[in-house]
């Protein structure tokens, strides 16, 4: 599987995810999620982008009952966390992928 192919196949499973949960069943309109996604493209840079990703999971946190400190700020009260004990290690995808599948299934609602 190439890169582009791997991109889309994560989308895919996403839309299937989405329409499980009651959600936006893009499954048969795929030309409505590009002009869904095109509109959201419109409304932000890609600064913009990457805090809303975190506001995601930020939310996604929040959702599951944490209450940490670095919560509370906003994605600013992420800065302390982020800047010091996970900066030398390198393979944060290896990161990613562990503690995405210790997080297992999302809860059955849609956001």
């Amino acid at each position: 599987m190439n890169k582009a192919q791997y991109e889309w196949a994560k989308i895919w499973l996403k839309i299937l995810e989405l329409a499980a949960i009651g959600g936006t069943d893009y499954r048969s309109a795929l030309d409505t999620l590009i002009t869904d996604a095109t509109e959201l493209a419109k409304t932000a840079n890609p600064f913009e982008r990457r805090v809303m990703w975190l506001n995601i999971l930020r939310n996604d946190a929040i959702a599951a009952g944490s209450v940490d400190s670095s919560l509370a700020g906003g994605v600013s009260g992420l800065n302390i966390p982020t800047n010091c004990c996970l900066q030398p290690f390198s393979d944060r995808e290896a990161i990613d992928l562990l503690l995405t599948c210790k997080l297992g299934v999302h809860k059955a609602y849609v956001q």
